[in-house]
């Protein structure tokens, strides 16, 4: 793992998971960047960007930081966390008020400088049991 590309990482939660910046995914994302999260798949940078964007409108407080970083080569694996106010519609839930908390991890594939592939996993039960709407 380079610098660099931990650097572009943490600029990629900046400014598009935390801002809002959209735009920046066209300077830090392949072309044909794919982000696989368990449900929740997305290939391409506007399939990308639309899925910030459900999160950002439900969760629009959303921050994410990182607590560690490591890897070797092309991939590196980002542990995290996300917080966040739930004040609008998210995967089918209505906006609750509900503070969330959630962990996480990122695993990271590269393409030279820019990101080629994320595999997101996170704690989903424990997501939708602070939304109400964690299944019986």
């Amino acid at each position: 793992m380079s610098k660099e590309n931990k650097a572009i990482f943490k600029q990629f939660m900046e400014e598009i998971w935390n801002k809002g910046n959209l735009g920046f995914a066209d300077e830090v994302l392949t072309s044909d960047f794919v982000n696989y999260t368990p449900g929740l798949d997305v290939k391409g940078i506007e399939a990308f960007k639309q899925y910030v964007l459900g999160f950002r409108t439900a969760f629009p407080d959303l921050q994410l930081s990182i607590n560690d970083q490591f890897g070797e080569g092309e991939k590196m694996a980002t542990h995290w966390n996300a917080t966040g106010t739930h004040k609008g519609e998210v995967m089918g839930i209505a906006a609750t008020g509900n503070r969330i908390t959630l962990t996480g991890a990122t695993i990271t594939r590269f393409a030279g400088e820019k990101m080629a592939e994320n595999v997101m996993c996170w704690d989903r039960l424990g997501f939708l049991e602070q939304l109400g709407a964690a299944p019986k």
